[in-house]
């Protein structure tokens, strides 16, 4: 059950990628299936964002690095492939890039779902540089459009967008894909690897060109944004009362729903409403 282990790893120390000679072995297997994504749009500008190849040609990457391109180049060394066509799923914010020729190694993906507290080390191209590592673990797991998102401490900025989050053994569990700046501290949100599966078997390829309609989950606005985004955000900035008035709302439209429980059971514990609090948690693990 995700909430029991939650509380339980919190007790827990987790071995990490500390020491620089874990990092420099794991970088070698690892970083080279990440590549670097340049989306030239019809302003004349160009998107720098990163991608991971899942496949011989073929590379997945966010939709938001990608949606005003009329040309997206596929980077790795002084390798640089043209994409020919992209399969899309904007809302998802997941893009799958086919540009034969581009041989960089493909990843290898996970074949069990993430946990809570599990180690994972996030791979992109920040500031255009790298692929740059940084190490840390699970905190929050919320279900959407049939799989989970993924938050981390594993940190990144701008140009990581469509990098690969890995486990400790160099398995593709998801693409980091957006952060934001609470109060205390940035959260980190990666898509699921199981979003780049679905995409792949439901959407079909097109011609690269700019995608018009839409936008990804997490760039809507706030009232338009899912529960848990907007429930996390309002926990980041310290908002309790704010997040009890939405959790609660959330628990009434999703009764069955462990997330909502959790999050109203996080608003009641700041608020100092600990039996209530109490109850809120009992409720999300019997839904877990």
């Amino acid at each position: 059950m995700r909430y029991t282990m939650l509380m339980a790893t919190a007790l827990i120390a987790q071995p990490g990628l500390a020491d620089t000679e874990a990092q420099i072995e794991f970088y070698s297997r690892v970083a080279n299936s990440v590549v670097k994504i340049e989306a030239h749009n019809t302003n004349g500008r160009v998107s720098i964002g990163s991608g991971v190849m899942i496949g011989e040609g073929i590379a997945a990457t966010n939709c938001h690095v990608t949606r005003h391109a009329k040309s997206i180049e596929v980077i790795k060394g002084g390798l640089s492939v043209t994409a020919e066509t992209q399969t899309s799923d904007l809302e998802r914010d997941v893009c799958i890039l086919n540009a034969p020729g581009m041989t960089a190694p493909i990843a290898k993906l996970a074949q069990t779902k993430p946990r809570l507290g599990q180690e994972v080390v996030a791979l992109g191209y920040i500031a255009g540089l790298g692929p740059r590592l940084s190490s840390g673990e699970v905190i929050s797991l919320y279900a959407h459009r049939g799989s989970q998102v993924i938050e981390s401490t594993a940190a990144f900025t701008s140009g990581a967008s469509g990098g690969g989050l890995f486990d400790k053994q160099g398995n593709l569990l998801g693409l980091v894909s957006f952060f934001r700046r609470g109060n205390d501290s940035p959260q980190h949100f990666s898509v699921p690897l199981e979003w780049i599966r679905q995409v792949m078997r439901t959407r079909p390829a097109e011609p690269v060109a700019p995608q018009a309609n839409g936008s990804p989950f997490w760039q809507k606005p706030a009232a338009n944004q899912p529960y848990f985004l907007r429930a996390a955000t309002l926990r980041a900035d310290g908002q309790a009362e704010s997040l009890r008035s939405l959790a609660q709302s959330w628990a009434e439209a999703e009764i069955n729903n462990a997330d909502a429980w959790f999050m109203l059971g996080n608003a009641l514990h700041d608020l100092g409403r600990n039996d209530d609090a109490i109850a809120a948690y009992r409720k999300a693990i019997t839904n877990d």
